[in-house]
């Protein structure tokens, strides 16, 4: 990737045989001594089903190489830690990775987010990300609110398997992709997709 132009790359842990402090640590390291360039780590519970340590991201944020953490833990607490101890650091970056957490970590003291609605709702997003930038809390809470409401129509009452086929749904209609997943994953039904589709016409009418 970095042959191909890529300016960082992000590596979650390995998980078929789940680390302990001492692996995460061992296996960062000894990628981020491999690789050519920056490396950001990437902390995704609910795939992986590893949760990397704040002890173990302090301690490899002073590796050169790596420079920041995306973190899409879903535990306010935890990015409260999380930006206690590496937020503001120089040449650390700290990403929020769970979008319902945006408004929270950005007050925090977060660099940003990193949200799999802003696929879908970008301008919503950007406008978050600067009313918590100008200091604005109501203003994040309240655009934190509509990227909410969108997530919860392709989110609510699916495993994140589907989430993620209703959310390529959605974004068909803004012309951006078809309902297409890669395997093992499989779109949703016809009728599933118009249902997420009309839903979220209703609620792009509603948001002008």
């Amino acid at each position: 990737y970095f042959e191909a132009g890529a300016d960082a790359v992000v590596a979650h842990p390995p998980y078929y045989f789940p680390p302990g402090p001492e692996e995460l640590l061992g296996f960062y390291r000894a990628l981020a001594d491999r690789i050519p360039g920056p490396l950001v780590i990437y902390n995704i519970p609910p795939t992986t089903h590893v949760s990397i340590p704040l002890d173990v991201l302090e301690a490899l944020s002073a590796h050169p190489r790596i420079v920041g953490v995306k973190d899409s833990e879903d535990d306010a607490e935890r990015i409260r830690a999380l930006l206690a101890r590496l937020g503001g650091r120089e040449g650390f970056t700290c990403l929020v990775g769970a979008a319902n957490q945006a408004a929270h970590g950005m007050a925090l003291g977060a660099d940003g987010f990193v949200p799999g609605n802003g696929n879908l709702v970008p301008a919503a997003c950007r406008a978050l990300y600067e009313a918590a930038i100008r200091g604005d809390r109501a203003g994040a809470e309240q655009y934190q609110r509509q990227i909410d409401e969108v997530a919860g129509l392709y989110h609510r009452g699916r495993p994140l398997r589907e989430s993620l086929a209703a959310l390529k749904a959605a974004m068909g209609v803004e012309g951006l992709c078809g309902p297409n997943m890669l395997p093992p994953l499989r779109a949703l039904e016809p009728a599933a997709q118009q249902a997420v589709r009309e839903a979220f016409r209703a609620w792009r009418a509603a948001h002008p």
